[in-house]
């Protein structure tokens, strides 16, 4: 299950679904981001224990809990650091992991420790959310009211090739 966090300073809102993350979650990552000076942008809950997530400050970083959200520790840093806002981080099993920033899509198939070059995320204009069925089947989601290309974009080789599920629309 897959939780998202955005920026309270950016709407306002703290997304979460409490009868799946404890409250140690919300508490131990707020309480990580004040102490490293970051802020969060992604979120997911792998597992009851598991927690993956995206911080931003000097460039990217992806952090990592494994008491339910209480302690977090650096899995990778600095993953990319020009011009990306990640939006959503997802693991699909312990190794082969995705994190999508707005124009560009990032993967592992090492747990985390190493991330891909950007691939480039087929026709979108302001990618804004993801989801990988495997590792290779995946759809992401972009586009806003100004822009009239591709919607929804679909995987099935792991970003190499898209295909517009939803386009055009206004």
């Amino acid at each position: 299950i897959r939780i998202i966090f955005r920026e309270i300073y950016q709407r306002g809102l703290l997304w979460y679904y409490p009868d799946v993350c404890k409250s140690g979650l919300i508490m131990g990552v707020l309480k990580y981001c004040r102490k490293y000076q970051v802020y969060l942008t992604a979120v997911q809950c792998y597992d009851q224990n598991t927690y993956y997530a995206g911080v931003q400050g000097n460039g990217v970083s992806i952090i990592k809990s494994t008491d339910s959200g209480i302690n977090w520790f650096v899995l990778a840093s600095n993953i990319y650091t020009y011009g990306i806002h990640t939006k959503a981080i997802q693991f699909i099993d312990q190794s082969n992991g995705y994190l999508l920033s707005v124009n560009a899509l990032f993967k592992t198939s090492d747990g985390g420790q190493n991330w891909s070059d950007p691939i480039s995320v087929g026709g979108l204009q302001e990618a804004t959310d993801m989801h990988f069925f495997n590792k290779d089947t995946g759809l992401v989601a972009g586009g806003d009211f100004l822009f009239t290309g591709n919607a929804l974009i679909r995987t099935t080789n792991g970003g190499q090739n898209w295909q517009p599920l939803i386009s055009n629309i206004n």
